[in-house]
């Protein structure tokens, strides 16, 4: 019996030791195979970026060839009357101007709680820069100023290298050239790329190298601040007086009551020409959208002209507004947004995990785009000495003020930028509480992801080796940088308990009674 059972125990083991490995072989092929498909979706997704950046490259080299042939076979509004040879320079000249704008904003608003004297040495163009920018309220006046200038950088790259009617390059199917020639899609991806998030990337994290040269200097920080001294964009401040009115916010400092009489007169000075400015602007676009003298695509009806030029107006505010609203709500506790649920959606999908940047990164993209259209449907397509001229002005004023679309620049500047900065800036959560805005913030990503643009990183390390930018950290640190920080928020908060006043988050700048700031559209 003993041997039975053990041979009977024997062969129960037998059986269980031949039922069981196949069991455990199946397992460990089945964990095998899961290893291996996340290995390779692990690499697919490894793969992905530089998919997206080979194939944005490609797109931007593809992008150049076609606008140096447009200009070089003369087949752009400038180019017509001016050297294939100029123009192109002049193109390259335009966006090198815009890249140092973009750069200088980044750097000025990013070194505004770094002490100075730590870097006036070894950057003295980066510290007269700084040293007169960050005082008197002179940051917000420095924005509004830049921000016409990139405007108007955007409007003259489309001068430049904007395709006239019927223009046709390199022999490419039709398909082809509508895409890229018709559309304006090769100019906008240079300028997004080039003259835009390549300045951004690198000053994010060399500002001090950025604009410590006198190009900066003079060309974006100087010439920043004379156009806003000019009263141009003046009418923006009255508009901010009115939504401070409506909303019960008080001014963001005493200024207005400190201006002696002859200061007062000239500030009102200057709104009532830019209002006036303002107002005629809008008046001499609208008769040239419906008499068919802008260079709108051609067979396009003038009322749908109208139309889209007013949706596109409303779209570019849109997205600056949200940029303002966004940062100003991001440290918001969520009972602040009880009886908004819509903002209070916008606000966490934008903060989700890595979408805050892309979204800026898609905004970005698209608001310049969208300017250039603009720029496409109020450009002037009115031929000088054939009796075509806007309200038969004369043929000097024709060609200098409107067909050189500065008045354009302008009202887009005003009525499609900074007002909707003040509007976003006073009621922040009402501004996100729209329906529009979150289908807004979709699309900013969807254009993020795309890869259109990624090409901006490779083109961003290329200048960074060029100009031997180094970052920030080698020549203060870290911890220098964290030190000015707490001081200066400590400071601030033991000014605001001194003069009980509640401090404004959404501003860089440490603010007292005295500085003079009127109007502030930057949020950090």
């Amino acid at each position: 019996m003993g041997c039975f059972n053990k041979s009977n125990t024997d062969e129960v083991q037998s059986d269980a030791a031949v039922q069981v490995e196949p069991q455990g072989s199946s397992e460990n092929e089945t964990c095998e195979k899961v290893v291996t498909e996340n290995k390779k979706k692990s690499t697919r997704i490894q793969m992905l970026p530089s998919i997206k950046d080979t194939f944005s490259m490609l797109l931007l080299i593809a992008s150049v060839v076609i606008a140096m042939a447009l200009m070089g076979t003369r087949q752009t509004q400038v180019s017509q009357s001016l050297h294939p040879g100029v123009t192109i320079f002049l193109f390259w000249l335009v966006l090198i101007w815009m890249a140092a704008m973009e750069g200088s904003q980044t750097s000025l608003v990013g070194l505004v709680p770094v002490d100075k004297a730590r870097y006036g040495d070894s950057h003295p163009f980066a510290f007269v820069s700084t040293n007169y920018i960050h005082k008197d309220g002179n940051l917000e006046r420095f924005i509004v100023g830049r921000q016409f200038l990139v405007v108007l950088a955007v409007f003259v790259t489309n001068l430049l290298a904007g395709s006239i009617v019927g223009a046709k390059v390199l022999d490419m199917p039709e398909f082809l050239n509508a895409i890229f020639v018709k559309s304006g899609i090769a100019v906008m991806l240079i300028t997004v790329m080039f003259g835009q998030l390549m300045a951004q990337v690198n000053a994010s994290k060399s500002m001090l190298d950025t604009i410590n040269n006198l190009f900066a200097l003079y060309f974006v920080t100087y010439a920043s601040m004379v156009i806003e001294a000019s009263g141009l964009l003046h009418a923006t401040y009255l508009v901010q007086i009115i939504f401070g009115k409506l909303s019960g916010k008080k001014p963001p400092t005493e200024e207005p009551k400190k201006r002696t009489l002859m200061q007062g007169v000239f500030f009102w000075l200057r709104v009532a020409f830019s209002c006036a400015l303002l107002g005629f602007a809008f008046a001499y676009i609208l008769t040239a959208l419906v008499e068919g003298k802008t260079t709108m695509w051609k067979g396009t009806p003038p009322y749908l002209s109208v139309i889209l030029f007013f949706l596109l107006m409303i779209f570019a505010g849109m997205l600056e507004g949200m940029q303002i609203a966004i940062l100003a709500v991001s440290k918001l506790p969520d009972e602040a947004f009880s009886e908004h649920v819509v903002a209070k959606t916008n606000r966490d999908m934008v903060l989700h995990g890595e979408n805050l940047q892309a979204f800026f990164i898609g905004r970005q993209m698209l608001v310049t785009a969208t300017m250039f259209v603009v720029a496409r449907i109020t450009g002037m397509a009115v031929v000088i000495g054939q009796g075509q001229n806007i309200f038969d002005v004369s043929d000097g004023v024709q060609e200098t003020i409107f067909n050189s679309n500065i008045l354009a620049a302008i009202l887009t500047t005003i009525a499609a930028s900074l007002v909707w900065r003040v509007i976003a800036s006073s009621s922040p959560i009402p501004f996100l509480s729209s329906r529009a805005i979150y289908y807004i913030i979709r699309l900013c990503l969807i254009v993020e992801a795309s890869g259109l643009c990624s090409a901006a990183a490779l083109l961003s390390r290329l200048q960074s080796g060029i100009c031997r930018f180094k970052s920030d950290e080698e020549y203060i640190g870290d911890e220098v940088v964290a030190r000015d920080l707490e001081h200066q928020e400590t400071g601030a908060s033991k000014d605001s308990s001194d003069t009980e006043r509640t401090p404004n988050t959404n501003t860089p700048t440490m603010k007292d009674p005295d500085e003079d700031d009127e109007f502030s559209v930057v949020s950090v």
